[in-house]
């Protein structure tokens, strides 16, 4: 018998083959449930999926990699923070790479071209939505 692992919001978390036809719903130590005679598809590991009403539903792709399935509510939710961690490790080279502009070797009118572009750099976490960052062009 095939069988699915479901947690309380109804994410299934596991599945596997049983020979005992006599398990039916069964009580785990951990609030979890096995649901008999239904299989996830093969890559349900990297699918999001909720079974609810007798059926396994496909919940999608998320819409960033930043968002992560809340199963409680139903819905995709942005992790804010992963998002701007995101941004800043893209941002991070871009000013490193820029570094050399600001030496004190180097002439005034580069340093003066540069430090607009480097100060925009640093102020694109300050943007409403990391998800839509507008980027600063180099000089």
């Amino acid at each position: 018998m095939n069988y699915i692992k479901i947690n309380t919001a109804g994410k299934v978390v596991g599945h596997g083959i049983c020979q005992d036809e006599a398990v039916h719903l069964v009580a785990l130590h951990n609030e979890e449930q096995l649901v008999q005679n239904v299989t996830p598809p093969s890559d349900w590991q990297r699918r999001f999926l909720m079974y609810q009403e007798g059926a396994i539903h496909d919940m999608g792709a998320p819409p960033s990699p930043h968002h992560e399935f809340n199963y409680t509510t139903k819905q995709w939710a942005l992790d804010l923070s992963a998002a701007w961690r995101a941004v800043r490790r893209q941002r991070d080279p871009l000013l490193a790479a820029s570094d050399w502009t600001q030496l004190s070797d180097a002439p005034p009118a580069t340093k003066a071209i540069w430090v607009t572009y480097r100060r925009a750099l640093r102020d694109v976490t300050q943007q409403a939505d990391p998800l839509a960052i507008a980027w600063p062009e180099p000089p």
